[in-house]
């Protein structure tokens, strides 16, 4: 199964991840990453950086049928990136709400994706 990084409806993974991303208050926006993974069996994959997502965060994921993921003191990227990994799913495509860092585009390489832009990263 092939996906692409705009999803059915038109929405994209980077839609999603703002949307999760703005249930936070304006400092924890400023402050934290929201990052959303599509595996190739077609779960979708949210998670946030190092204090997890909150509570709205995971009902809204929830409500959108996003599968909330959480690694405590762990990068949003490399929380989600696990989560796929651990459940036997395939990475396709990352989107994430800020600029992927040095350490998770290490990761994310380690892995076998790409950084496809400063936000998003491929395993095509």
């Amino acid at each position: 199964m092939e996906f692409s990084i705009t999803q059915a409806g038109g929405r994209s993974l980077a839609d999603f991840a703002n949307d999760i991303h703005a249930v936070l208050d304006s400092i924890a926006q400023t402050q934290r990453t929201t990052a959303v993974l599509q595996t190739e069996q077609g779960v979708m994959i949210v998670g946030g950086g190092a204090r997890d997502l909150t509570p709205a965060q995971r009902a809204l994921a929830d409500s959108l049928s996003l599968s909330p993921s959480t690694l405590p003191g762990e990068y949003a990227e490399i929380t989600v990136i696990q989560d796929s990994i651990n459940r036997g799913l395939t990475p396709v495509e990352l989107a994430v709400t800020r600029p992927i860092c040095d350490a998770c585009a290490t990761y994310i390489q380690s892995t076998g994706g790409k950084l496809t832009s400063p936000t998003t990263a491929s395993w095509r």
